[in-house]
């Protein structure tokens, strides 16, 4: 894999860092290839950080739409963090931006599938409770 695009995982959440100014349709068939190797290996919690990123093209945002699809087919989600330095404008063109989750920073992604964890954690107690 190259600089471009960076592996981590933190408390269950698994980060792919896109480490570029502008990510195109190179970068685009790179990031679908890695989305779909984390797929496989069972993640389902992925958070695309692209608070790097100055410009992503539409082939770019047709590899985090596919891969979010694939995702969800699998019972999970992507996040996306911090795109600030977006123009806005081809999301909203494209109709893109309401399917992913925003998220300011990672610390935020981690703190949103901590508290679903919570809740979901309450309601099985409940559920017990009750039987």
């Amino acid at each position: 894999m190259s600089d471009d695009f960076e592996l981590l995982t933190m408390k269950g959440v698994r980060f792919i860092s896109v480490n570029l100014s502008r990510a195109t349709i190179n970068e685009a068939k790179i990031l679908k290839s890695i989305i779909e190797e984390e797929i496989i290996i069972g993640v389902r919690k992925l958070a695309v950080d692209i608070s790097q990123c100055e410009f992503i093209d539409s082939t770019f945002i047709g590899s985090l739409v596919i891969g979010q699809k694939k995702m969800k087919e699998k019972g999970g989600k992507i996040m996306l963090i911090d795109p600030a330095k977006l123009d806005k404008d081809l999301f909203h063109i494209t109709h893109t931006l309401g399917i992913f989750e925003i998220y300011q920073s990672r610390e935020e992604a981690i703190k949103s599938t901590e508290e679903f964890k919570l809740s979901f954690d309450s309601l099985s107690e409940i559920h017990q409770s009750v039987i």
